[in-house]
């Protein structure tokens, strides 16, 4: 899912020479060009961007935008057994799980932390070694 804040959508604008110096400003996404750089963020949010209402994200297709948008409507129906949190998918519950387990299984080579969590583990690797990943 793409999501996308109004501060990212700067790579999508790319200044070019338009008709001469009048419209230097052109969308890569479509044909239009702007005079300016505000007028090109404008034509950018309301053409090319589609935001949640609820809470103000932004996606660059209707599909994403609709799928994120399920997020705010579907119920909580799976329920931990131990703490009695509730998630809206199977797989949240799952990943909620490993806190109430004293399981570990990613390890990291080069400074043996260990995390309950395969993201958690990824984040590690990129703060701390990422020149090691690198190699």
């Amino acid at each position: 899912m793409i999501n996308m804040q109004a501060q990212d959508i700067k790579p999508a604008i790319e200044q070019q020479a338009v008709d001469g110096v009048h419209m230097p400003y052109k969308c890569t996404l479509c044909p239009k060009s702007y005079g300016t750089t505000d007028d090109l963020k404008n034509h950018f949010d309301v053409s090319h961007l589609h935001k949640c209402f609820t809470c103000g994200s932004f996606f660059v297709s209707l599909f994403t935008l609709k799928i994120h948008q399920l997020m705010h409507t579907v119920k909580k129906q799976f329920e931990c057994e131990i703490c009695h949190k509730k998630f809206k998918t199977k797989t949240g519950l799952n990943n909620h799980m490993s806190v109430h387990s004293d399981k570990k299984p990613f390890q990291c080579p080069w400074c043996l932390k260990t995390y309950t969590r395969k993201a958690y583990f990824h984040i590690h690797m990129n703060r701390f070694h990422k020149s090691m990943i690198s190699l």
